[in-house]
């Protein structure tokens, strides 16, 4: 009869022990998760910051097209950085790959209401869509996102966008 008690409390315990284990392997996945956001959101700051200390910038004569000149060539550049375990940002990957490393995709979209240099014929606008958020874009205003993306081993196509609008 002990025998049988034993291996019953045995797999009781075996049991425990699996859910212990899964729900540890849960929580790292989620915290590597979070982790990875965190630097994500890092890194967008920093480049919209960056953005933002270039100002905005008249380029040529004072045209509608040419206010913020300097932040609407940015539109549609896109940067790799490598985030490495010793904390490290760079955008030359890592040889050989640090298996903790994580590549983020940072892409810059800078949108304006000048209809005259958008689409093929100028007639499109600058804005995705109709919206001109509040307050309303003014003339010489533009609008700047950093989208930042990677990919988790479990969830592919994460991703973090920051904006603000840049005027001069």
């Amino acid at each position: 009869m002990t025998l049988i008690e034993v291996m019953a409390s045995a797999v009781v315990m075996a049991f425990g022990l699996s859910a212990v284990a899964g729900l540890v392997l849960t929580q790292n996945r989620q915290n590597r998760r979070n982790v990875s956001v965190q630097q994500a959101e890092m890194i967008a700051q920093r480049t919209l910051e960056e953005l933002e200390s270039r100002g905005c910038v008249t380029i040529g004569s004072v045209t509608s097209s040419s206010v913020c000149g300097n932040l609407k060539r940015l539109d549609g550049t896109r940067q790799i950085y490598y985030w490495t375990v010793d904390g490290n940002i760079t955008t030359v990957a890592p040889v050989p790959l640090d298996p903790g490393a994580r590549q983020y995709n940072v892409g810059i979209d800078v949108d304006s209401s000048d209809i005259t240099t958008c689409g093929p014929t100028g007639s499109a606008s600058c804005l995705e869509g109709t919206e001109t958020g509040i307050p309303a874009f003014g003339p010489d205003w533009v609008n700047v996102r950093v989208t930042v993306s990677w990919d988790e081993p479990s969830r592919k196509n994460q991703a973090v966008a920051l904006q603000t609008r840049v005027a001069p």
